[in-house]
């Protein structure tokens, strides 16, 4: 296992250049951007790559509840462009004001990842939310990436999410045409 924690992430830390590049894709359309990372040296590297051009907030599991409502607040005003988050971070946040959101490394659990996603599909959310896993190929980031997709495919087809999607919109469809 401890094998496996390195490998992870040597393999997330060669993901940092293209995740920069890809956020500032994304930042130069006049977009904010979250990015999601585990390691902290991947989400040091990610900071330094971005913070000569950009505000950056960085929240992980050692910013405390007050100062993690600060964070959140100055991205949601606007006053940060980049917000970069661990997965021991992520939780109890909303952050509609970004509509894209870049995965530099996975975790091992489907459900964390959606919900990491869903922390953009919040009320106030206006635009489509689009997210990026990258994945290294021909890497143990592309068999973890592949078990992951399994864990998420079999979740969906337990849960039916697809069909409440598809229930929700019918629902909302009727009482529009009425």
């Amino acid at each position: 296992l401890e094998t496996l924690a390195k490998l992870r992430q040597i393999v997330g830390l060669l993901k940092v250049t293209p995740a920069i590049e890809l956020a500032e894709n994304v930042l130069q359309s006049g977009e904010s951007v979250v990015l999601y990372a585990h390691h902290l040296s991947v989400v040091d590297l990610l900071y330094r790559g971005l913070k000569d051009k950009y505000s950056v907030g960085i929240i992980q599991g050692s910013v405390s509840q007050q100062e993690r409502a600060h964070i959140v607040e100055k991205f949601q005003k606007g006053e940060t462009q980049v917000m970069i988050i661990t997965s021991a971070g992520g939780e109890g946040i909303d952050l509609y004001r970004a509509s894209s959101v870049i995965f530099v490394e996975r975790e091992w659990n489907s459900g964390k990842e959606m919900q990491a996603e869903a922390r953009l599909h919040r009320i106030g959310q206006n635009n489509p939310v689009v997210a990026t896993y990258l994945v290294l190929t021909d890497t143990i980031d592309e068999k973890i990436s592949k078990l992951i997709e399994s864990k998420r495919s079999v979740f969906n087809d337990i849960i039916g999410l697809a069909q409440i999607e598809t229930d929700i919109r019918e629902t909302i469809l009727k009482e529009l045409t009425k």
